[in-house]
């Protein structure tokens, strides 16, 4: 082996090893996000049920389920680029040689869309919570804007009108 071609593994290594660093360097960054998206969902759901609650705004509780809704794609959009990532580092680690040198381009990687990165159990489980929490928060917000009447209570209609007489034999 001559000396060039020492050389010229040598750099070929150490490019490798900087396009790997670059690589891993935007895995941690989505995963990173990924995480600041799930601790923001939470956030901002139990925040918005607050109000909403103190406010009396009942009817905006339907307004909930879009931030749940949007934060569960950003957080599917993350997961799919990270999972990108992943394989275009696998084949630099394997030296395909279909990688240039410090490309970040993933289009080539078989990507599943952001669509079916939303449906992994991860996520599912997560933003499947926060959905149920919200929901259920929804039924019981609207459960206490209207609440039914005792048994045995006149309702509204019955109820003798102030300055009215009441039906014979029966106290005001």
């Amino acid at each position: 082996m001559s000396k060039d071609d020492e050389t010229g593994d040598a750099s070929h290594i150490e490019i490798n090893e900087k396009h790997l660093e670059l690589v891993q360097g935007v895995i941690n960054r989505l995963a990173g996000n990924g995480f600041l998206v799930k601790g923001w969902s939470l956030t901002v759901a139990v925040a918005m049920i607050v109000v909403i609650a103190r406010t009396d705004s009942t009817a905006l509780t339907p307004v909930l389920l879009i931030p749940v809704f949007a934060f569960w794609g950003l957080d599917g959009y993350f997961l799919s680029r990270e999972r990108g990532f992943c394989g275009l580092y696998r084949r630099i680690v394997q030296h395909d040689p279909g990688v240039p040198p410090y490309s970040m381009d993933i289009k080539r990687i078989d990507l599943r869309s952001w669509w079916s990165g939303c449906w992994r159990m991860t996520l599912i489980t997560f933003h499947g919570t926060v959905l149920a929490m919200v929901t259920v928060s929804m039924l019981l917000l609207g459960a206490a804007e209207s609440p039914a009447p005792a048994p045995g209570s006149a309702s509204p209609a019955q109820a003798p009108q102030p300055g009215t007489a009441s039906p014979a034999g029966t106290p005001p």
